[in-house]
């Protein structure tokens, strides 16, 4: 059996039950091989697509209309395309500048969960308006995608629409087997207990409410959740899996408006102008609001508020860039000049550094390298005030030879070391 074809009856599904019944001649016709229509993937995506041009609209470009009248599958089978290929489709419009926006006309009774989520977040962000039309069926999982366009007309006469919910029918084929003689024999390993648990209570003990709890409760909450994200006004009745008419869904916030495909291509164009003229007033607002603070350059050039600014960035004129320039340069100037003054100090003071301590050497003064040069200047100070006070012990005397120079009259300040400190204190 072909893998798609598998993928068709495994899990559970969005689709409204008569709508199912109704596909199963189509796929009994492709496993039979007796379809008489063959058609290429690429005929397939081509008979889907028609783009449409009104003579009422002030915008230029078309309105692309899908066709969506099958059921909903991931991938392709058949004649049937799968979401990814609608994605694909769509994908290719998305930056197109002559659509405008997309119509999907649908007539589906839903169809496979595997996929539809993804297919609806993707319809939900997509940035071109979408609008959704409907003459016939659009339950279950046709409903879900179609709750994530931007609107969604119907024809009065419209057979379903709603069928919010899931469900799934399980086969157990092992009598098929046992009727031709054969006997099953299922295994588990001894550390996989929980494998396929509620598929085996439905099938060893007829039990479906752990299938029902586990796998389909789960699915029917978050098609719930996301409905109401989109659809705020849904009347709480809709979420029990019944369907309505196209007439009588209005009121119960299904559908926005009754009408004809022809009233989902101008609501199109209506959203897509109003698109146009939302994106222009943001544009022309962030132009004339957007503001940069730079309070330097704003100094420099005479500015007494922020610099306006856009999407592109901030544009200056020539006298401006000029005034920039200068003052940068004029700024550059100046550290140049501290920085040779700061290089003389720096000559200076060590220069004035290996004085004080050849002073202090020779002063018989002990200092330790860690000493600041105030400190140094404050030592030799202090001999110096001390010298004043007490001449005599300017000089050391060695045995009974006096150094006449104590006997003198010379002051103390004529000392080589004082002369130093003298010098630097300004004395």
């Amino acid at each position: 059996m072909d893998s798609k074809l598998h993928s068709l009856f495994q899990g559970a599904f969005y689709i409204d039950y008569q709508y199912g019944i109704s596909c199963l001649p189509t796929i009994y016709q492709d496993l039979t091989n007796k379809s008489s229509i063959q058609v290429t993937k690429e005929e397939l995506i081509a008979g889907v697509q028609s783009n449409v041009k009104s003579d009422s609209s002030s915008l230029e470009g078309e309105v692309l209309v899908i066709d969506f009248k099958q059921p909903v599958v991931k991938f392709d089978y058949g004649s049937w395309l799968g979401t990814q290929t609608y994605i694909k489709i769509l994908e290719t419009y998305k930056n197109n500048p002559n659509i405008i926006g997309v119509v999907f006309d649908i007539d589906s009774g839903g169809g496979q969960v595997y996929g539809t989520g993804e297919f609806y977040d993707y319809i939900k962000s997509y940035p071109k308006p979408i609008v959704t039309y409907t003459n016939g069926y659009m339950c279950s999982g046709a409903y879900y995608f179609a709750a994530a366009t931007k609107y969604i007309v119907a024809h009065s006469r419209a057979d379903a629409i709603g069928s919010i919910g899931a469900y799934s029918t399980i086969i157990d084929s092992n009598g098929i087997w046992e009727h031709f003689g054969g006997k099953v024999h299922v295994m588990y390993a001894s550390k996989s207990k929980g494998k396929n648990s509620n598929y085996r209570e439905v099938i060893e003990n007829s039990n479906y409410e752990p299938y029902i709890k586990n796998e389909l409760d789960p699915i029917v909450e978050d098609f719930h959740d996301d409905m109401k994200a989109v659809r705020g006004e849904l009347d709480e009745a809709v979420f029990d899996g019944s369907t309505w008419t196209g007439k009588n869904s209005l009121p119960l916030g299904l559908i926005d408006e009754i009408g004809s495909l022809n009233t989902a291509i101008n609501k199109v164009y209506e959203l897509a102008k109003e698109n146009t003229s939302s994106s222009n007033s943001n544009t022309n607002s962030n132009m004339s609001k957007q503001q940069i603070e730079v309070p330097a350059i704003q100094k420099v050039l005479g500015f007494h508020g922020p610099i306006g600014t856009n999407e592109k960035g901030s544009y200056l004129q020539e006298d401006q860039l000029n005034t920039l320039n200068g003052a940068i340069e004029q700024r550059d100037s100046s550290i140049t000049s501290l920085q040779t003054t700061l290089n003389r100090a720096q000559e200076a003071t060590s220069k004035a550094e290996t004085a004080i301590n050849a002073a202090l050497d020779n002063a018989e003064i002990e200092y330790n390298a860690e000493d600041t040069l105030s400190q140094k200047i404050t030592m030799l100070n202090d001999q110096r005030n001390e010298f004043a006070k007490n001449p005599s012990t300017g000089k050391t005397q060695t045995g009974t030879t006096a150094d006449p120079s104590l006997d003198s009259d010379e002051p103390v300040v004529e000392y080589e070391h004082n002369k130093v400190a003298n010098e630097i204190l300004n004395r």
